[in-house]
């Protein structure tokens, strides 16, 4: 435990702080979108699939919908035009003070920090933490602009 403390403390930081804070729900998986946002300027992600309403359309639901994405690991994603859009500057310094339970990304990092902390959680928990973050995972794409 000597070796894992750094870790087994950030862990319970962002975890308690999240589970401390009110649930935003307003997402509704429009980061997936602001990752391709202008992508035939930048060509930076998913370049290889096509886009549900085509490059035109899908900018527009970008540029008409407010984003407030507060996970910084689904933020840094975005295309270079689609970050001022954003209402939040999550980062990893602000990532304990940001997180939040209503997020789909924090969700799924559930598996990712029972994993982490494995043995010294039961593999009951761990199994339970990675079927959320599989289904989170299908519903975050089936919300994506990529067929």
């Amino acid at each position: 435990m000597r070796d894992r403390r750094e870790a087994l403390q950030f862990a319970g930081i962002i975890l308690a702080g999240t589970a401390a804070r009110p649930a935003q729900f307003g997402c509704f998986g429009l980061h997936e979108w602001a990752m391709v946002y202008r992508q035939d300027k930048f060509e930076l992600r998913h370049e290889y699939l096509q886009l549900r309403l085509g490059v035109e359309r899908t900018d527009k639901v970008v540029e008409e919908n407010r984003i407030r994405c507060s996970h910084f690991d689904a933020f840094r994603f975005y295309t270079p035009d689609a970050v001022p859009l954003n209402s939040l500057v999550p980062s990893r310094e602000t990532q304990r003070t940001m997180e939040q339970p209503g997020c789909l990304h924090a969700n799924m990092d559930l598996y990712k920090w029972a994993y982490k902390l494995s043995p010294l959680l039961p593999s009951e928990l761990v199994m339970d933490c990675f079927e959320l973050s599989w289904r989170i995972r299908a519903m975050d794409m089936q919300a994506s602009p990529m067929t």
